[in-house]
């Protein structure tokens, strides 16, 4: 999917603007910048590697979508160090204190304005600090220039990003002017929900690919650490994808993933309900709307359309054998879908699922982020 590509190189150039700013050699164990806003995700369930979500020619249907969430997984983790590299170079500035700077970006040549203050609210909430980052030129529109916002304390460490991708790089296309990001991040043991540590992920307005039918518009993301297990669950939203019948298109990618970080193994489940569906039950969105169940459907279906008859139940299971629940993974990417675990160390995984739920797909569908200040 060439648009999923697409968030890889915008991210990445981005990542650039700040580390060509970077200062050297400045340490400070007063910086109240936190030194860690994410949480790292095991290689086994993130991916860069691409994958089609169909391909025709495919004999079995499962690794081909099992193979696109480790990638869905890598775009929100690539989001994160978007986050993270900026907020780490920023700390370079040595900064104790409220305190205001500029410095010009090598990668679009404008002057960014960044300005920081202490005792600030948001979300109903007072946050020790707030930062702002805007581009110079741009300061007069209706958004001000805003091109990122941060609330964060420092003890124990927890905030809220905000990020314009077209302020932070003012050459990006113009059809990411309205796209937006957002990470939380937290290792506040009241609010980590029994985790060490925990990341959410958010993106609205990402500009849909005409060519590509499985564009992604929407996406949100929770990570959370618990020692070297990590569990990962969220939805992507897809308005303009469909499987085999083109009907009624909107899929919601709806998933649930518990991974090792030592051993770098992974298992996931997936569901691929529509992206109307305005529920928060587990069994709707992973157990009516299954991978397995889904596909099956709409394999029928077609089989009904396009022979007038159903097709041979044996062989349909044969087909859709690795899109049983749950997929599994190593270092190497997908292995199985369903079955006998290839070791007894993915056991415990597996339990870790039932504990999970995806975001309601509707929801995820209606997400828009913007700027406390534009509210």
């Amino acid at each position: 999917m060439k648009t999923m590509k697409s968030v890889l190189a915008l991210l990445m150039g981005l990542m650039l603007i700040f580390t060509a700013c970077k200062k050297e050699n400045i340490q400070d164990e007063n910086n109240i910048l936190p030194s860690k806003f994410k949480v790292d995700i095991p290689s086994s369930i993130s991916s860069d590697t691409q994958q089609k979500l169909y391909l025709a020619e495919d004999t079995v249907m499962g690794p081909e979508v099992y193979t696109h969430l480790r990638f869905f997984i890598h775009i929100g983790e690539f989001g994160a160090d978007l986050v993270q590299e900026i907020i780490e170079t920023i700390r370079e500035y040595n900064l104790s204190q409220e305190m205001s700077f500029s410095f010009t970006s090598n990668d679009d040549g404008r002057v960014k304005n960044v300005v920081i203050v202490a005792n600030q609210e948001f979300e109903n909430r007072t946050w020790q600090y707030k930062m702002t980052i805007t581009d110079a030129e741009n300061e007069s529109n209706e958004d001000g220039g805003m091109a990122m916002e941060v609330y964060w304390n420092t003890n124990p460490v927890e905030g809220v990003a905000i990020i314009k991708f077209s302020n932070l790089n003012a050459n990006v296309d113009a059809k990411y002017a309205n796209t937006m990001f957002r990470v939380e991040y937290s290792e506040n043991q009241e609010t980590t929900m029994g985790y060490e540590e925990i990341m959410r992920v958010m993106i609205s307005d990402w500009p849909i690919d005409s060519t590509d039918r499985f564009s992604l518009k929407n996406m949100m993301m929770f990570v959370g650490r618990k020692g070297d297990r990590v569990d990962v669950y969220g939805n992507s939203d897809h308005p303009n994808a469909w499987l085999l019948i083109p009907d009624n298109p909107g899929l919601d990618w709806a998933f649930v993933a518990s991974s090792n970080s030592v051993e770098d193994i992974a298992v996931a489940e997936v569901g691929l309900p529509p992206n109307t569906l305005n529920t928060t039950q587990r069994s709707v969105i992973l157990g009516q709307y299954s991978l397995k169940n889904v596909l099956m459907n709409e394999i029928t279906e077609w089989f009904q359309r396009t022979y007038h008859i159903l097709p041979d139940s044996a062989s349909l299971a044969q087909y859709l054998h690795n899109a049983d629940a749950p997929g599994m993974f190593n270092r190497n990417g997908f292995v199985q879908g369903g079955g006998t675990p290839p070791s007894e160390d993915y056991n415990v995984l597996i339990d870790a699922l039932n504990d999970l739920t995806p975001y309601n797909p509707y929801d995820v569908s209606q997400l828009h982020i913007s700027f406390e200040a534009g509210k």
